[in-house]
């Protein structure tokens, strides 16, 4: 209360551990009240300047708490805006300090995974705010009834868990059982006697890309544009690769390079019609190269959705 210059600990029976965001009211000099909310234990509200908490959990649609938003006057026990971004419930907002929730996107287009929020600070007169997800970004002018996707391209990195191109999930080394930092030297040990294999570089998208190196190797990925890039490599290693879409005849990529290109683009299909689409990725195991050197890299795609959609909450 003194500008940072001295702190008081105010943890009273918080949970230590997991706490993600701390929101105080745009009222707070007068009215004391402060937000806190966790990776998966809901959201604490104290209206005492931190002495005591209260847990909010059980009234929440969902405990798994991306982003916290606080708006309007807390002076009354009843009033104030708090609105959150869940796990798998969307945007829930309460209108009465925080005491119930309502949804304002029960699905969404992601699962209802809401990863940042940017609500107006007069959301209680123009109900504007902006929700970032794995779709991307989405507006909407009406406190949540109505959402416009506001961004045209979106990467999906090989490794996140929506672009769902490991179906069945791999075992050992895309995403087996080992930590992240030793799956190089479990590479080193066991060479690339696996379909698929993570390797790790800086340069690639999120720092991994996704290796094929074994003929008939495939991944599928389900998409929903006009447009898909995807992100690879070429290399003096590389490979080739059979590709279709939806289904169609197959068309060949050579990754072959004399010098390396990472995470670029190797193949971009535009002028789609607007809708789902199905790019699949087999390695041919064919290459100018030693065989076990014929490599196939998946780091991502790029996926173009055209023109701006609005959709209706549920």
């Amino acid at each position: 209360e003194d500008a940072g210059e001295t702190w008081t600990e105010r943890f009273g029976n918080l949970v230590g551990s997991g706490l993600r965001k701390i929101e105080l009211s745009p009222t707070y000099e007068d009215d004391g009240t402060v937000f806190v909310s966790y990776t998966s234990r809901g959201i604490h509200r104290s209206r005492d300047r931190g002495m005591t908490w209260e847990d909010l959990s059980d009234s929440l649609p969902d405990p798994n708490i991306n982003a916290l938003s606080a708006v309007g006057s807390f002076d009354n026990p009843n009033s104030g805006t708090v609105i959150a971004g869940t796990y798998a419930a969307g945007v829930i907002v309460s209108t009465d300090g925080g005491d119930t929730w309502e949804s304002r996107w029960p699905t969404g287009l992601e699962g209802g995974f809401i990863e940042s929020l940017s609500v107006s600070k007069q959301f209680e007169e123009d109900g504007t705010m902006i929700a970032g997800c794995y779709g991307g970004f989405y507006m909407t002018w009406d406190g949540g009834e109505h959402w416009t996707r506001v961004t045209t391209v979106e990467r999906y990195d090989d490794r996140r868990e929506d672009t769902g191109i490991w179906e069945p999930i791999p075992q050992v080394p895309i995403l087996g059982g080992l930590p992240m930092a030793p799956r190089d030297k479990e590479l080193s040990f066991r060479g690339w006697q696996y379909p698929w294999a993570a390797v790790r570089n800086p340069l690639f998208a999120e720092g991994y890309a996704s290796i094929g190196t074994v003929p008939g190797a495939r991944v599928q990925f389900n998409f929903n544009g006009t447009e898909v890039h995807w992100i690879g490599v070429r290399s003096p290693i590389g490979g080739m690769a059979a590709w279709s879409l939806d289904g169609g005849e197959p068309d060949t990529l050579d990754f072959f390079s004399p010098i390396e290109e990472i995470s670029v683009d190797v193949l971009e299909l535009d002028g789609l019609v607007k809708g789902p689409h199905t790019l699949t990725i087999e390695v041919l195991g064919e290459g100018d190269g030693p065989n076990w050197n014929h490599v196939v890299v998946v780091d991502g795609f790029d996926v173009v959705y055209g023109e701006q959609e609005t959709y209706t909450s549920d």
